[in-house]
């Protein structure tokens, strides 16, 4: 894109509705030639963050809520955060002068049938009670759902969402990569790519200091963890250190009873993370591990990834999943779970050397350079000209 340059600052609405991430968004936003202003959709309880004077909770589908479509006419960009039925509902009644940005998450796409059977390994599928009777009860479930939508003359979230995405300007997210392989893999054609900046807002631990026998094993109980063949692999290896499982969040009830059966059922000293934990205490635990683990086939915890490499963590990826491939691209070590950590425990070579724990550090400072920022500030400077 040419760069255009404005007189005044571009306008910024942004519509949240996860609290966890309401800060580090807005501050990729925050610049001397943006204003912003923000709501916050509140589907159990309004947002109480760091931003929280200058953030408005409504509720979905309340007299304020429609007021958002009105507004939005006063603001250059509309910016999405997860591309909700809400979200979408907003974005596809605003005059076409307003530009919409959707800052993708993941789950948007990476939840529909095209994909989500892919994400998870035999294991976790039994564990979860994925089977043909479970397909079953979901499709009667959802189209029923649907006719239940058409017969009131209203679209059913899934056309609102697919009617949205094209209604959307630009697709925001880390990875090029990544976009690439959705946009091969999904059927729907996908916004045009805006690269999505990483900031440098990650506590930060002494990496000098020695790390513990431990291996972390993802960072929630979501089924698409895939917790299982990890388990199995560590087990089989005959590791003799500690086994830190974060499982706070997530999960349905039959893969959380099925897996901490499991777990007891192995021969390995555990220690569960199953409370909440401040930011601070949580990186603090959890970086004080030898390796980490995450055997998600797709984009997920990503954050929690860029904490243990900048905090000298060796971290286990699955080849299959895109952010393994940005993490090498980009010049970080990361390792194959699937061929190398084995191995790794048998040779007890789980630890970082210093120098390889300072590169993943250099190479994390490189990525969140605040050039980047500027980079996506100027990007959506340029793109209020451009024709929709």
């Amino acid at each position: 894109m040419k760069l255009q340059y404005h007189l005044k600052p571009i306008r910024i609405l942004h519509l949240f509705h996860s609290s966890a991430f309401v800060a580090l968004d807005l501050e990729r936003a925050t610049a001397s030639e943006t204003e912003n202003a923000s709501y916050f959709l509140v589907y159990d309880k309004p947002y109480t963050g760091k931003y929280a004077e200058s953030v408005k909770s409504v509720y979905p589908f309340s007299t304020e809520f429609f007021s958002i479509i009105n507004e939005a006419e006063n603001f250059d960009y509309l910016f999405v955060y997860n591309l909700t039925y809400a979200k979408a509902f907003i974005a596809n009644r605003i005059s076409k002068r307003v530009k919409v940005v959707w800052r993708f998450y993941g789950v948007e796409l990476y939840g529909s049938p095209f994909l989500k059977w892919q994400l998870f390994s035999d294991e976790t599928k039994m564990a979860a009670g994925f089977n043909l009777q479970y397909h079953l009860r979901k499709s009667r479930i959802f189209y029923f759902d649907y006719l239940k939508y058409s017969l009131k003359g209203k679209l059913h979230p899934h056309q609102e969402i697919k009617k949205a995405i094209k209604r959307v300007n630009f697709f925001a997210w880390f990875d090029r990569g990544e976009y690439d392989f959705l946009q091969t893999h999904c059927n729907i054609k996908l916004p045009e790519f805006i690269a999505y900046p990483h900031i440098d807002n990650i506590h930060k631990t002494d990496i000098a200091t020695p790390k513990h026998n431990a291996i972390m094993v993802g960072n929630s109980c979501v089924p698409e963890a895939n917790h299982i063949p990890v388990l199995k692999i560590i087990s089989n290896a005959g590791f003799k250190g500690k086994v830190v499982l974060p499982l706070s969040y997530g999960g349905n009830k039959i893969y959380s009873r099925n897996l901490t059966q499991y777990i007891s059922s192995l021969h390995l000293q555990t220690h569960v993370l199953d409370g909440f934990l401040p930011y601070e205490e949580y990186i603090s635990l959890t970086t004080g591990s030898a390796a980490a683990v995450f055997n998600s086939f797709r984009q997920m915890a990503q954050q929690n990834i860029l904490a243990m490499l900048l905090n000298g963590v060796k971290v286990y990826l699955n080849n299959r999943n895109p952010t393994f491939h940005m993490l090498q691209r980009k010049g970080f070590l990361v390792f194959d779970l699937e061929t190398q950590l084995a191995e790794d425990i048998g040779q007890k070579n789980l630890e970082l050397s210093d120098a390889d724990k300072q590169h993943n550090r250099k190479m994390f400072a490189a990525m969140s350079a605040p050039e980047r920022k500027q980079d996506f500030i100027h990007a959506l400077v340029a793109g209020v000209g451009a024709s929709g």
